[in-house]
């Protein structure tokens, strides 16, 4: 019994041990931190290196890797929070506000194989900071 009692104890310690490592920060946005200069998703993705960006609004075409697969054309496949929503950059752009956008993360090559052959001319992942709750 008093093992039994030593193990509950130890677990429960554990527990309280890793809840205090995944605590979290929260940081307060202000209108300082949006940068006039990105006004839209594609202002975002000519800073991403590997993206080339072409076109003008709303019909750019953005290009990830050097040329197209015989699956597709060059266009790579969007990723909002785990979601995937395609191929084209209008209909992203539409969809999310460019305040809301936390980070962009380009996955080329070996990297987007976790996409299977829609990631096959590259992924761009698209985080979005999370409403107060």
């Amino acid at each position: 019994m008093k093992t039994m009692i030593k193990s509950w104890s130890l677990v429960a310690a554990m527990t309280l041990l890793l809840l205090s490592c995944y605590t979290t920060q929260h940081q307060q946005r202000t209108t300082d931190d949006i940068n006039p200069a990105y006004q839209e998703l594609a202002d975002l993705l000519r800073k991403e290196p590997g993206v080339d960006v072409k076109g003008q609004s709303p019909n750019y075409n953005v290009i990830v890797r050097n040329k197209g697969t015989i699956l597709s054309s060059y266009q790579p496949l969007y990723v909002v929070d785990g979601l995937a929503l395609g191929t084209s950059y209008e209909s992203v752009a539409r969809a999310i506000n460019i305040v809301d956008v936390q980070n962009i993360t380009v996955l080329k090559g070996s990297q987007a194989t976790a996409y299977g052959s829609r990631g096959a001319n590259g992924v761009i992942e698209i985080r979005l900071h999370k409403g107060n709750k």
